[in-house]
């Protein structure tokens, strides 16, 4: 039904190797971690992640989380709620098109973390600073629950956010792509006229929530799909806003432009890790509290 997972330092070994754009051979994997709950969870159940480094020395592409419940779209009960907590990644990157390797194809859509095991209810991400090459935010409706949003008797689900940074970066050395997005939003404007979105929602309680365009300069729409269409982000220099549809809105709040003003530490490396043998469960709830719940 749940799954706590507490302290982690990630330095990932290759498994496999793809050739990039420009020619060369490059190594990383498909993806880190994968967790899905059951198809028949009892009760409301959870992913719950806390206090993780990934470092990315030894690789070049892949996924860091993949995340999702097994239910199917319909059997809202048992839709997973995903919580994500001081988190710090290296880049990762990617690029479109195959051109051989150990890996099949669109293992170089190199995401943070991405909806890939199944539907998920509402997540909740707080005190993260990631740097990626494709794309980080990928937590829309997955393939794997036919592309649906969640919509139990509590209405539709959300992504909220806050106290989070998202830096993009290219690689252009091995032809990775030279316009990465941090947020995913939705696959078009057209999905989000049609109802089928999620609501995303960047608090301004606290830090607020940035995004640190690449190069740290220019407009932070740059770095958020869908850049186009009726609900493309409105860009006022330091900040961005959204238009919303009549029905669930699709984004709240505003998202931040790093390189129009100053981005405030949200998780120092001290507080990644945890160094504390749980034994019991109000160790384990004690633990939970002292991140996202607290």
């Amino acid at each position: 039904r749940g799954v706590y997972w507490i302290g982690a330092t990630f330095d990932p070994q290759p498994t496999g190797t793809l050739v990039s754009p420009n020619g060369k051979t490059v190594r990383g994997v498909g993806a880190l971690v994968k967790i899905r709950t059951h198809a028949n969870a009892v009760g409301r159940p959870f992913i719950y992640l806390d206090r993780m480094r990934l470092k990315t020395g030894k690789i070049a592409f892949g996924d860091f989380l993949q995340l999702g419940g097994a239910a199917r779209a319909g059997d809202w009960g048992d839709w997973p709620d995903v919580y994500r907590c001081r988190m710090i990644a290296d880049p990762l990157y990617g690029w479109t098109g195959y051109r051989g390797g150990s890996f099949s194809k669109y293992v170089s859509h190199s995401d943070f973390t991405k909806f890939e095991m199944g539907g998920v209810r509402d997540s909740y991400a707080a005190m993260i600073d990631v740097t990626w090459g494709y794309q980080g935010e990928y937590v829309l409706p997955s393939w794997a629950a036919g592309k649906r949003p969640y919509k139990g008797p509590d209405g539709y689900g959300t992504a909220q956010y806050w106290d989070y940074v998202g830096r993009v970066v290219s690689d252009r050395s091995i032809g990775a792509k030279d316009s990465p997005k941090a947020f995913f939003l939705a696959r078009g404007s057209d999905e989000v006229a049609a109802g089928n979105h999620i609501t995303h929602a960047f608090h301004t309680r606290g830090k607020g929530v940035f995004v640190v365009p690449l190069g740290a300069k220019g407009s932070a729409a740059s770095a958020i799909h869908p850049g186009g269409g009726a609900y493309a982000p409105q860009d006022f220099g330091t900040h961005l806003l959204w238009r919303n549809p009549g029905g669930h809105p699709f984004v709240t709040g505003r998202l931040e432009n790093g390189a129009r003003r100053s981005v405030p530490r949200m998780v120092s490396e001290s507080e990644v890790g945890f160094r504390h043998r749980v034994t019991d469960r109000a160790q384990l709830t004690t633990a939970a509290a002292r991140g996202c719940g607290r």
